[in-house]
């Protein structure tokens, strides 16, 4: 009998401790997501790929 409820405890105390977990990983996620959306849209290379460019035209870089 005490075996039983040591272990239940065990188990609850897991799921609580899950739980937790999952709850402060979500805002990371979302920072995360959001941290790559931003490098994805200020990255040289997406500005270069909606830059068309001929073969013999220099390519500048910089402010205007």
């Amino acid at each position: 009998m005490y075996t039983g409820t040591v272990i239940s405890d065990l188990i609850a105390a897991v799921e609580r401790a899950e739980r937790r977990a999952e709850r402060l990983a979500e805002p990371r996620a979302e920072q995360q997501r959001i941290t790559e959306e931003l490098q994805a849209i200020f990255s040289l290379e997406s500005l270069a790929m909606q830059i068309p460019v001929t073969e013999n035209e220099p390519i500048l870089i910089g402010a205007a």
